[in-house]
């Protein structure tokens, strides 16, 4: 976790004593400020950044400025959510060159933008060569955040930043996860499949939400089979992988049984081929079999048996998949099950 930027009680005395003129997008004199130049001084803030010698000091009414007014004046107008006087200050290429600094308390005016919520500002920054913090890569918190305020260019940019600086190892620190919301199910939900591509990775398929479930099981209950097969495309089927498809939900659905219960041969087929087991039971002791035996779905069916699943098991009521066939009245699928060889 991260300390966030509070909100001013009132702008910074500094900052009020002068304002741009966008008439000819210069920086102004305003009316002094209230109090004595050596109290006004000694409550702004010292300046720390990179690199750490201090700037030349610039006198302006008796006060001496510890930090860059084009870094001040850029952060006071992020602070104040005026796009207008961002998109001045940005024009001028001594606050281009001064973007990432930070101000006394250590943040930057894309860290502002970011956890005061203004993304198109933090968008505007960014185009402008602001460099995203590691912390803001590796929060889970914020990707959630873009996605709910439907910032989800934003969230590209970063999630695009995040994947290359994994790649790459630089960045070490990743959450991914927040209060058991997972990032990659909210995009497989609300977002496209620009967004999955860059969130999903062989780690944050197999994450589990609060409820169980994982980015299979959420790709499924959205009956959409390209998001599906996006998390299909991650896994390595000569590894382990397929222990992620058999995750279980607190109930002990697996996402084949989501795929059977959503009679969907497709998906079916595709999390078999991927190697789901077919024989994972629920709460209740159900197979995929006897959920789709208990459907009446002949096509499910048969891929199921087609794939191996055993004709044998019995749920915790005893019953096998072919007396839940017949206790359904599901005569053709109890047929099938007979044909392979089903008895019960």
């Amino acid at each position: 976790m991260y300390s966030k930027p509070a909100a001013p009680s009132a702008r910074s005395p500094i900052l009020s004593a002068f304002v741009i003129d966008r008439a000819s997008g210069t920086l102004v004199e305003k009316a002094s400020p209230t109090g004595t130049s050596g109290a006004l001084a000694s409550s702004f803030p010292h300046w720390a950044c990179s690199p750490p010698q201090v700037p030349s000091q610039v006198p302006m009414s008796g006060v001496f400025l510890l930090q860059p007014m084009s870094s001040q004046v850029l952060i006071g107008a992020v602070q104040a959510g005026d796009s207008l006087a961002v998109a001045e200050s940005l024009l001028d290429p001594a606050c281009i060159a001064m973007i990432d600094v930070p101000d006394g308390t250590g943040f930057s005016a894309l860290d502002y933008a970011i956890e005061w919520q203004r993304f198109p500002i933090a968008e505007m920054l960014i185009e402008r060569g602001a460099k995203i913090a590691e912390r803001h890569l590796g929060s889970a918190r914020l990707m959630l955040e873009l996605m709910a305020f439907g910032a989800l260019s934003l969230a590209k940019t970063i999630a695009g930043q995040r994947r290359d600086a994994l790649q790459a190892g630089s960045l070490l620190r990743v959450e991914e996860s927040h209060d058991g919301e997972v990032p990659l199910h909210h995009a497989i939900r609300y977002a496209d499949a620009a967004l999955i591509g860059l969130l999903a990775d062989r780690s944050s398929v197999g994450l589990q939400d609060h409820s169980g479930c994982t980015a299979f099981h959420w790709a499924i209950s959205c009956g959409d089979l390209a998001k599906l097969g996006l998390l299909l495309g991650v896994l390595d089927a000569s590894s382990d992988d397929h222990l992620i498809l058999d995750a279980q939900r607190d109930d002990g659905c697996t996402a084949l049984m989501l795929a059977v219960d959503a009679a969907s041969d497709a998906a079916t087929a595709a999390l078999l081929r991927a190697g789901a087991s077919a024989d994972m039971r629920d709460r209740c002791g159900n197979s995929a079999l006897h959920r789709a035996a208990a459907r009446g779905s002949v096509p499910i069916v048969l891929i199921l048996l087609s794939a191996g699943a055993r004709t044998s098991l019995k749920n915790h009521d005893g019953c096998t998949p072919l007396a839940l066939a017949r206790l359904q009245g599901a005569a053709e699928v109890g047929a099938v099950l007979e044909s392979f060889g089903a008895i019960g």
